[in-house]
């Protein structure tokens, strides 16, 4: 799992040919057409949620990768003043307006076609859009809780967004998108905050009963994501993505280091406080009647 030791990506470096459409959240994102034959969701600089978004998104990616957490491919996406936007489309109900965003390289994230029903300005699916019995068929529904410990760890304070799609294999499989919002966002900072990260359909959590669930992805968090890991991914980030300012990077990257020794306190009180969301869970009182019935 994860990306070996001193082998670190080449981040895909390409340019927006097509304008689509518009995108729902705050990031004002868009779909664009790219020079490399595929679609992408692209975030433009000086966003509505701050240059840091891109940043964010990248290295989160990244990071994820790197846990062995399923994710879009990234790329580096060049507009230029030549992007014009879509024409309107009556069907989606949206109209492009004259202006994308500031053209310069932006954060671009592979579009995956959804499987499953949501809304078809987002690329993600609302936890009340699943069924139960389609979850329990999915290729890789232990990766929730992976998901859990890399949110945990990056603190991030959006709702996990997720988009099924189909794999090679024809089995479906859940992938993760959207790290906007990881490190609190533009703040790069991280508070005491224990509800953070929990997807919102209790079952994707159904199997976890103790901390040996998470152990995979924790052994590669608390082992092998050390500071020199991070280091070198985030040195991928164009440095206009978080406006030059070097101390902030650097504090944050620290920050990030540090809080890996606290991931496994976080998971543990997390599942141990959220009976709803983690309804096997071995509690201290179950453990007891575990035991006296053994």
């Amino acid at each position: 799992m994860g990306v070996p030791r001193n082998k670190f990506p080449e981040i895909k470096k390409i340019k927006a040919v097509q304008h689509i459409r518009p995108m729902n959240g705050g990031s004002k994102a868009h779909m664009c057409k790219c020079s490399d034959g595929y679609t992408y969701i692209v975030k433009f600089q000086n966003n509505p949620e701050g240059n840091r978004t891109l940043a964010n998104d990248l290295v989160g990616t990244l990071l994820a990768r790197y846990m062995g957490l399923p994710v879009p491919d990234p790329a580096i996406v060049e507009v230029t003043e030549n992007l014009k936007p879509g024409k309107r489309d009556r069907m989606f109900r949206y109209d492009p307006g004259d202006k994308l965003g500031t053209p310069g390289k932006c954060f671009g994230s592979r579009y995956l076609t959804p499987r499953m029903p949501g809304s078809h300005r987002s690329n993600s699916v609302a936890p009340g859009d699943l069924n139960r019995s389609y979850l329990s068929k999915l290729g890789n529904l232990e990766d929730f809780a992976g998901m859990l410990v890399f949110d945990k760890w990056a603190f991030n304070t959006d709702p996990r967004q997720v988009v099924f799609v189909r794999n090679e294999d024809k089995r479906d499989r859940v992938v993760m998108i959207d790290f906007g919002r990881c490190f609190h966002g533009p703040h790069w900072r991280f508070h005491p905050y224990t509800s953070i990260g929990v997807f919102g359909e209790w079952y994707v959590y159904n199997a976890i009963e103790g901390m040996e669930a998470f152990e995979p992805w924790l052994q590669i968090l608390e082992n092998d994501l050390d500071e020199d890991v991070i280091a070198s991914l985030a040195s991928l980030i164009p440095p206009i993505w978080y406006d030059f300012d070097v101390v902030a990077l650097k504090t944050l990257l620290t920050s990030l280091n540090e809080r890996r020794k606290s991931v496994r306190e976080m998971l543990r009180h997390c599942c141990s406080t959220n009976q709803h969301s983690f309804r096997n869970w071995m509690r201290p009182s179950d453990m007891h009647h575990f035991v006296a019935s053994v």
